[in-house]
């Protein structure tokens, strides 16, 4: 992998979630060969945690799309936001099972509860209702693989996760993020800054794509980038041992010149780190807040 990894073009089959375009993956190296090796592996399966617009779903069809036999996907690739029957039908297409009559939910589900080992791949998870619940955890205990896409784990559905490893999907890096917006910008002949794109995104895919082509996007202003965040914690710690020791100091040799200027150090310190911490809050709020 060389840093951007494609989904292969043309549709191929996901019970319905069908990959249409080139769809590059930037900065996901790691994961995506730590996840197709657990796969591969025979482990029970994993799962992918984020926030929203973070890439889970693209990550997911990636998966799905390469732990392939004789070219042809393993599994298949279903929403939890479909309706039972329509989840169904895909699950049964995808593993040929025989269906008699479309309305008749209940065979079919008895059917594709028969089935063993086989492979699914869930995305929305955190929208998993009771009546899907109530087939997925038979379908576990029978050995199939759960792959799994959420932004979190849902309370009351816990067993679904027991012994699936988990991946934190995290947002893209500042230089994976202009890589992603520049070749977006080029490929669709827009005219955004691939910088301010990048930057204002905060390394979610989802928003590099809405922001170039000129879509409203809201972000709140508690998110940070990974790398935009500015650690002034070691200058400080060093400001501050140094004014400990020059008191520490006066007063043990009865200096009290030595003794007021650590005094101030300190202070100075206090001031710095308060307007520091006001000044990058304001200058990344302007870059937050963005009108419709």
């Amino acid at each position: 992998m060389d840093g951007c990894c494609f989904l292969e073009q043309g549709k191929h089959e996901t019970g319905g979630i069908g990959v249409n375009e080139n769809k590059p993956l930037y900065g996901r190296d790691r994961l995506l060969a730590g996840a197709l090796r657990c796969l591969r592996d025979g482990k029970p399966g994993l799962y992918l945690v984020g926030s929203e617009g973070v890439g889970k779903t693209a990550v997911l069809e990636w998966l799905h799309r390469h732990y392939a036999k004789d070219g042809k996907p393993r599994g298949v690739l279903v929403s939890c936001r479909w309706a039972k029957k329509e989840w169904l039908m895909a699950v049964a297409k995808a593993f040929e099972v025989e269906v008699k009559t479309r309305s008749d939910v209940p065979s079919i589900e008895k059917a594709i509860l028969q089935l063993e080992g086989e492979v699914i791949f869930l995305d929305h998870a955190e929208e998993l209702k009771p009546a899907l619940r109530t087939i997925l955890e038979p379908m576990k205990d029978r050995g199939w693989r759960l792959v799994i896409a959420a932004k979190s784990v849902k309370n009351g559905y816990e067993k679904l996760y027991w012994g699936l490893k988990r991946y934190h999907v995290e947002p893209l890096r500042q230089k994976e993020s202009e890589r992603m917006a520049k070749d977006l910008v080029v490929r669709e002949g827009l005219s955004a800054n691939p910088v301010t794109v990048a930057r204002e995104s905060r390394g979610y895919p989802a928003r590099i794509v809405a922001l170039a082509r000129g879509e409203p996007v809201m972000v709140s202003a508690d998110e940070r980038h990974r790398e935009d965040e500015i650690d002034i914690s070691p200058a400080l710690l060093v400001l501050v041992v140094g004014a400990i020791v020059m008191r520490t100091t006066g007063l043990a040799t009865d200096t009290v010149d030595l003794y007021i200027l650590g005094g101030m150090a300190g202070g100075f310190g206090l001031f710095v780190s308060v307007f520091l911490m006001e000044t990058c809050y304001r200058k990344k709020s302007k870059l937050f807040l963005r009108k419709f």
